[in-house]
């Protein structure tokens, strides 16, 4: 008798959200200071994972949240994310990096599976800084994440018409591990409010509202606009 190896293929890129406050007395500058102390380490702990990883941080600008900040670490896939932390917890420079954010922030941890619904060939990310349109959403009754593909395959197919394409990215999220009050999201990364306003304006005029019809029959989603910056950098 012989037995067949079971070859697992490698999940899609994950990403860890920490939704974070303030612990009183503390402030960006504090977080700022947390995070230059963890960039430090990473050559240290000597993880490739944790090195090949990025993390942005994102601010409330117009968006109906309790939340200070979110923190998003980006993973090529879910074995990635597991060594990379194992790396971290058993290392002295890991360890003292979590005591640092510890004392600044108190934060929940999801993570999420991210697939790539639009990507205009440019980096959205100037000067490390981004304008983030975000949705939250649950699936309306009877509505699958595969009717809510359908939409975004639509959606993007529409976006690569309009003339402001460039240095601009879009993502789904879908919880893996996580007790969050949504079934998917939506990330939207534009390079600025400009841009922003630019394409939704080119969006609303090219038949847009007629896909946005048919997402509200899929789900219903909350918005926002969140300032964000890179605070881990990409490896060079």
């Amino acid at each position: 008798m012989t037995c067949a190896a079971i070859i697992a293929a490698e999940t899609p890129p994950v990403v860890q959200v920490f939704a974070c406050n303030y612990i009183e007395g503390k402030g960006i500058a504090d977080l700022d200071e947390a995070t230059d102390f963890f960039n430090a380490q990473i050559e240290k702990i000597g993880s490739a994972d944790l090195s090949a990883s990025q993390a942005f941080l994102w601010e409330p600008h117009v968006a109906n949240t309790d939340r200070d900040v979110l923190w998003f670490a980006n993973y090529d896939n879910l074995n990635a994310l597991g060594r990379a932390h194992d790396a971290i917890g058993n290392s002295p420079e890991g360890q003292a990096a979590n005591a640092k954010f510890d004392e600044v922030v108190d934060c929940d941890s999801a993570i999420l599976l991210s697939e790539t619904l639009y990507d205009g060939e440019g980096d959205p990310v100037s000067d490390n800084q981004a304008l983030l349109e975000s949705y939250v959403c649950t699936l309306n009754d009877g509505k699958t994440l595969d009717d809510a593909r359908a939409v975004a395959k639509d959606w993007a197919e529409l976006i690569a018409t309009l003339p402001t394409t460039g240095g601009f990215l879009a993502f789904m999220r879908t919880p893996l591990i996580a007790n969050v009050p949504f079934d998917l999201s939506y990330l939207l990364v534009h390079d600025s409010m400009t841009q922003y306003a630019q394409r939704q304006t080119e969006y609303m005029s090219s038949g847009g509202n007629d896909l946005t019809d048919r997402f509200n029959e899929v789900h219903n989603c909350e918005s926002g606009l969140w300032n964000g910056r890179q605070v881990v950098p990409a490896p060079e």
